[in-house]
């Protein structure tokens, strides 16, 4: 699942790249295809704030997955992450997906977004999806940093010793090189981290 979770996730950043996030109220994940050792494709549905506009969002949605899915074959699927993504945008409120608010919200994952007050939460955990880049650092300020956050191994004599990194002690997870899925309420380590090495992160309100 974790994988899985960072193909999303980095589709996800892929798109927001290049489409402002202030049309898109939430990113849902929903379907078989979230089970472990499923072979469906995996659906996400992109909720538009303005019904009005999920058609032209849908548009780029589908322009994105197919950028994406170029990156895909050079870098998820050697990996061994060739599930397909299925993209649906509309408005969960709106009389077309009416029949389909039930499906989506009662398994989703929320990506992007947050559940509303009276949307069930049970097994939902509040989380910052925080993404950044270290392509301003050099190598040897790359590679502390990158110690610091995911921790390291080391050899004494013929004794291994794991040392955690603030991710791991933090219950975090590593997505991707440049995306990490850690708890709300230790989001600011993480940042703080990323700032003591003059790195600026991204962060975005998850329910996962």
């Amino acid at each position: 699942m974790d994988l899985l979770l960072a193909y999303l996730y980095d589709f996800l950043s892929f798109v927001f790249e290049k489409h402002a996030q202030d049309d898109v109220k939430r990113v849902i994940a929903y379907g078989p295809g979230m089970e472990t050792g499923s072979e469906e494709d995996a659906r996400i549905f992109i909720e538009a704030w303005n019904p009005h506009k999920a058609a032209g969002i849908e548009k780029e949605m589908q322009d994105r997955l197919r950028a994406f899915e170029e990156k895909s074959l050079r870098f998820w699927q050697p990996r061994g992450v060739a599930k397909k993504i299925v993209v649906k945008t509309g408005n969960l409120d709106s009389s077309e997906w009416a029949g389909m608010k039930e499906e989506v919200l009662a398994n989703g994952l929320i990506l992007y977004g947050h559940r509303e007050k009276h949307e069930s939460a049970e097994h939902m955990e509040h989380r910052q999806l925080i993404t950044f880049s270290l392509a301003t650092l050099k190598q040897n300020e790359k590679m502390k940093l990158i110690r610091r956050l995911y921790g390291y191994e080391a050899m004494k004599g013929s004794k291994k010793y794991i040392m955690p990194g603030l991710v791991e002690e933090c219950g975090g997870k590593k997505l991707s090189s440049n995306s990490i899925l850690v708890p709300a309420q230790k989001a600011g380590e993480i940042k703080n981290m990323l700032l003591s090495f003059k790195i600026a992160a991204q962060s975005k309100e998850v329910w996962a």
